[in-house]
């Protein structure tokens, strides 16, 4: 009605033309967009898969506008709010020439280790007017893993048996693999006689073999999941297999085996176990301290016990000292606050020859 006044109070040929752009804009604008949308290319990528915790990766988004027409108004929203995931990414709103390219990049990392996944969530496309808009059909999601770091620690002191080493002196040293010469010695016998190099020297040298046997070291991991708040949850869990990897790591020239609770026993050496120890997986309603108990009371193989515990209970003091009373090297990584009790546990434990620790 107020268009019909309008028309007949100022009625003119500019006024016919005023009333019908007014019309046909909006019906051209909607067309622009449908075309633009086909032209519209969003790509995204991240410059790694696989980072250790405390470095950053790269996440770049390409938008390309294959089309002739301009880009007005384009909103990008993303999933980047991951519990434990660190990165700058925000969301976009921007416009595009004709024939235009643009890449945006974002810092990505994370606070603990894990599977962790960024990506598109939806793309918006708006019309010249800004009176239409259009869902991209384009969710994507990319995963990277962040490995846990590895920290320099002290190499623990490991024993070794008499029948260990009685052992590795003959029948437990690979003689297909030669890591060293020295001079001979009357215990290594002919065998390991080195004639070409002793002709050289003018002298008995004897060749050294890698052993096919370490001193038994066995690692034990409380992988139970304890606590109420995700947050503190992931960050103790983080804590215990940083830990895990580095004492893997001081024990460089060993072999040992890793047990964590749901999983079998596996053996070797870092460059072996790091990916499995890594991935360690922490299970709810398993009790560490028992486990442990039933594995002491059924095994006496090994020389060296290491055992990462969240916390030092009755039952699991109960278990190391009984190994330490059999003569075996006890190693404890504890992650437990300090109070008065667990300062009294400690030294108990250190009066029975326990080697205790917490990492920093």
């Amino acid at each position: 009605m107020v268009i019909m006044q309008f028309i007949y109070i100022y009625e003119h040929n500019m006024t016919y033309a005023a009333l019908y752009s007014m019309a046909v804009l909006p019906v051209v604008s909607l067309i622009a967009a449908m075309l633009l949308r086909r032209g519209l290319v969003v790509h995204d990528e991240l410059s790694s898969e696989e980072i250790i915790k405390g470095d950053v990766i790269k996440y770049t988004v390409t938008i390309s506008n294959k089309s002739l027409l301009p880009c007005t108004g384009l909103h990008i929203c993303f999933n980047a709010d991951e519990m434990g995931l660190a990165s700058d990414i925000q969301n976009l709103r921007l416009s595009m020439p004709p024939l235009g390219n643009r890449a945006i990049s974002f810092s990505v990392g994370a606070k603990y280790r894990g599977s962790y996944s960024v990506g598109i969530k939806s793309i918006t496309l708006y019309d010249i007017l800004g009176i239409f808009s259009f869902r991209q059909k384009h969710q994507s999601s990319i995963s990277f893993l962040v490995n846990p770091r590895i920290r320099e620690l002290q190499p623990p002191a490991l024993k070794t048996s008499i029948s260990e080493a009685a052992n590795r002196a003959s029948l437990n040293e690979d003689y297909s693999l030669v890591s060293d010469l020295r001079r001979y010695q009357p215990t290594d016998g002919f065998k390991k006689i080195h004639w070409k190099a002793s002709a050289k020297r003018n002298e008995l040298i004897s060749k050294l073999f890698h052993s096919a046997q370490q001193e038994s070291v066995i690692i034990f991991t409380d992988n139970s999941r304890k606590g109420v708040l995700l947050e503190h949850i992931l960050e103790l869990e983080d804590k215990i297999v940083e830990a895990l990897v580095s004492v893997m790591a001081s024990l460089q020239g060993h072999t040992y085996t890793l047990h964590c609770m749901g999983v079998e026993p596996a053996s070797g050496n870092l460059g072996q176990l790091y990916g499995i120890a890594a991935a360690t997986e922490f299970v709810k309603n398993e009790s560490f301290e028992a486990c442990f108990e039933s594995y002491v009371l059924q095994h006496d193989e090994a020389t060296n016990i290491i055992v990462l515990a969240q916390n030092i209970s009755n039952q699991l003091e109960a278990s190391l000292c009984k190994l330490a009373e059999a003569g075996k090297t006890v190693h404890l990584i504890y992650f437990e606050k300090h109070t008065a009790s667990l300062k009294s546990r400690i030294s108990k434990l250190e009066d029975f020859g326990i080697f205790c620790s917490q990492p920093i």
